[in-house]
């Protein structure tokens, strides 16, 4: 029996390498910036320092933030699932969402996400597909949510340099060409699958299998994109977003306090913004 090989882009070796090497090249480039003009010592012990003058007293708080904010994602996803099936936040969603957090911290480029979605397609009987677009949905809202305080930061912070408010409204603008698309393939979704499955038999090199495989999840990923042709549903799902962010948000605020750094609240949100779009984009 012949075994057809996995491309090397579709690897483990491959996915462990690039994100090892992502991780490895920014841990570089903040201990470049750090030692700019400082030497490694004086850096090493200025962490330190900076750690055992901490403020630990708000580890409570953070803790109850930090619970609040997976409890609301639960919420959220309660949500974006209603099309599905109705489940209960705590009971049946809360496990698998932190099953996946938990891998996330393992796996590079969020691949933890795929865990969730397989451990909770398995338990409750659901197509894999329908629960995946379901994360996905998921993560474009966590975008817009996220732009809006990195776009309020940057509009309200003085002193910014114009370049960076350049490229924020640039991936602005590119985030929503890519929800007009989205929100194309939600409501005309056999007119969509029909122009893509056309325009991947204009493309050479695509297999027949490989285009009836992408027609076919997009046909079945629709399924799980209900709850935007509901829009009690989608209002409810873009202000559990916003609240959930927002909780982020005073999470960052509130460590940046606990080590001695007094700034406004806009910087936290651009804080906020630059790091959960790196953290989300994978």
């Amino acid at each position: 029996m012949s075994t057809t090989a996995k491309p090397w882009y579709r690897s483990k070796t491959f996915s462990l390498t690039a994100g090892l090497l992502v991780t490895a090249v920014c841990l570089w480039w903040a201990w470049h910036q750090m030692i700019h003009d400082r030497s490694p010592r004086q850096v090493i012990h200025e962490v330190g320092r900076a750690f055992g003058r901490a403020d630990y007293s708000s580890l409570p708080w953070m803790w109850l933030l930090l619970f609040i904010f997976y409890w609301l994602k639960a919420w959220r996803w309660r949500l974006l699932l209603f099309r599905l099936g109705d489940y209960r936040p705590m009971r049946d969603l809360f496990p698998p969402l932190l099953i996946g957090f938990g891998f996330n911290n393992l796996l590079p480029a969020h691949l933890g996400e795929f865990v969730r979605v397989f451990v909770f397609s398995r338990e409750k009987e659901l197509p894999k597909t329908a629960v995946l677009s379901t994360v996905v949905l998921e993560r474009v809202f966590d975008i817009i949510a996220i732009l809006l305080f990195l776009g309020y930061g940057l509009m309200f912070v003085p002193n910014i340099d114009p370049s960076v408010r350049t490229t924020a409204w640039f991936f602005s603008g590119a985030v929503c060409v890519a929800l007009v698309v989205a929100a194309a393939y939600v409501a005309w979704t056999k007119p969509f699958v029909t122009f893509i499955e056309r325009w991947l038999e204009v493309v050479p090199g695509i297999p027949e299998r490989l285009r009836t495989k992408i027609c076919f999840s997009l046909e079945t990923g629709a399924e799980g994109l209900g709850s935007l042709r509901s829009g009690r549903l989608i209002t409810g799902i873009a202000a559990l977003s916003v609240m959930q962010w927002a909780v982020n948000g005073l999470l960052i605020h509130m460590s940046l306090w606990s080590f001695g750094i007094r700034v406004s609240p806009l910087v936290s949100a651009i804080v906020l913004g630059v790091t959960a779009f790196g953290v989300t984009v994978p």
